[in-house]
């Protein structure tokens, strides 16, 4: 058995590098034996081997140890991957406004992206991947067929962001710790790029609010409050 005491696996977008700086402020909290927030060790193409236990009792030799790949989520071959290796960590999920998700991570696709001939197939192909990020939906049902909901701690990125410190001591009650340790107030989760690199126009933005809230009914099963979410669609 694979000492992973956490292991956060997404959403992309949602304050994840910035959340896992909060839960790091306790001194009984730790990454991985390499000292990486992602690692990116189960999301590789689907046809290639996963790391073996023995590279797992390497990376995650130590207690309370654990990484935080956000594209873990929407990876559907990574749950059944982590349940054949028989790992049984307290699985993190940060869940923010689809829509504003989907904005962010156009922004930062452009940011990054090539200035070539191609632009336009790559900038559809970077459109397509960005709204199925938001699909919480079904990444999490994909991730339930092979763990319990027990096994989750869902907490929503407005909320988060709201009280850093009450979010934190949620994850660090799951682990069984010491959860009257203040973490000290860092800045503002740095999730939004410039407006002026990518903005939705109200089409687009009315067509994304329809398409994600199909999915409202089962992500409130999850304790997720959408009726703020929607409250920013109006």
């Amino acid at each position: 058995m694979v000492d992973m005491a956490w292991l956060g696996i997404g959403a992309q977008r949602c304050g994840t590098t910035w959340f896992t700086d909060v839960l790091l402020q306790h001194p009984e909290m730790r990454l991985n034996m390499l000292e990486e927030k992602e690692l990116h060790l189960f999301d590789q193409e689907p046809r290639t081997s996963p790391p073996t236990q023995e590279r797992l009792e390497t990376v995650f030799g130590q207690r309370c140890s654990g990484e935080f790949t956000p594209a873990y989520l929407r990876c559907p071959w990574v749950p059944r991957r982590l349940a054949e290796l028989s790992m049984r960590p307290l699985l993190i999920v940060l869940l923010r406004d689809p829509v504003d998700r989907f904005e962010s991570a156009m922004r930062l696709y452009l940011k990054s992206g090539p200035e070539d001939p191609s632009r336009d197939s790559w900038l559809r192909d970077k459109a397509v991947d960005a709204l199925w990020g938001g699909k919480y939906a079904d990444h999490l049902r994909s991730w339930e067929a092979s763990f319990p909901r027990q096994q989750f701690l869902v907490l929503q990125y407005e909320r988060v962001v709201e009280s850093p410190s009450e979010a934190a001591k949620q994850v660090w009650r799951g682990l069984s710790l010491d959860d009257s340790f203040e973490p000290v107030a860092l800045g503002p989760s740095r999730t939004t790029s410039d407006a002026t690199v990518y903005s939705l126009d109200n089409g687009l933005r009315t067509e994304l609010a329809s398409l994600y809230r199909r999915d409202f009914e089962y992500l409130r099963t999850w304790g997720i409050d959408t009726s703020r979410w929607e409250a920013n669609w109006s």
